[in-house]
Order: structure tokens, then C-alpha cells, then sequence
């Protein structure tokens, strides 16, 4: 009956421990709700996932909030564009909709209000106007 207890315990154990593993890897990328920015997110033609920037403020700050920042193995775009532009990793990318002409950011702050720690396994690139 001991052995059974055991072996019960190390089963919940293990189950509980995948599902968690599981929530953090595919957490990915999510905005936080309570933002007061308008940062938005999208997925290129080829899939890759779109951060479309918050509205710059007076200074050329974006400031841009998540619960969950992370970087799969199939990187990432940062969209400061008023364009239609082309990107060697997503290809071909709309313009911004939180961006007005020449409105591109000078500063992009990303910050993270989730509890989790980010998981960046590969490269975030800029996607901006060529000025």
C-alpha cells in the first residue's frame, strides 16, 4: 500500500510538472489588458508573430506592455513602420495602424508586468521606415 502512495505522489508530481512547463513555453507573446497603450499584435504572411507598437508619445517613446514576452524559435517583428514594408524574416508586413505618417518611434520600451520569467529563444528585428 506504501509503494502504491509512493508511486502516486511521483505521477503528480509529474504531471503537474509538464503541465506547468507547458503553460510557460507556450506562453508567447500577450498584451496587458490594463494597458493604456494601443500596442497590437499580428502574424506575417509566412507566421511570424508582429508587435505593432505602441503610439509613440511627444518625445518618440513607445512604450509597450505585456503579461507574457516571449521569443520562439521563429523570431519575432517589431513594427515601427507607417509603410508597407518587407522584412528578410516575415516578408512582406502591413504599416503599423498605431503609427500616422512619420509618426515611427524613436525609443521602444518593452516591459513585462507577468509574473513569468520571458523565455527569448531567438532574435526580436526592427521593421522600420528607411528616412
Amino acid at each position: 500500500m506504501r509503494g502504491r502512495s509512493k508511486i502516486l505522489r511521483k505521477l503528480i508530481a509529474t504531471l503537474l510538472l509538464n503541465v506547468f512547463s507547458f503553460n510557460i513555453l507556450a506562453g508567447g507573446l500577450q498584451v496587458d489588458p490594463n494597458s493604456r497603450y494601443n500596442t497590437s499584435l499580428d502574424r506575417s504572411q509566412n507566421g511570424i508573430p508582429v508587435v505593432n507598437i505602441s503610439t509613440p508619445n511627444g518625445r518618440g517613446v513607445s512604450i509597450n506592455e505585456f503579461l507574457e514576452y516571449n521569443v520562439g524559435r521563429e523570431g519575432q517583428v517589431l513594427n515601427n513602420a507607417d509603410n508597407i514594408g518587407r522584412s528578410h524574416l516575415a516578408g512582406i508586413i502591413n504599416a503599423n495602424p498605431n503609427l500616422g505618417p512619420n509618426q515611427a518611434a524613436n525609443l521602444i520600451l518593452l516591459q513585462v508586468n507577468g509574473a513569468n520569467r520571458s523565455q527569448i529563444e531567438d532574435t526580436s528585428r526592427l521593421s522600420a521606415d528607411k528616412r
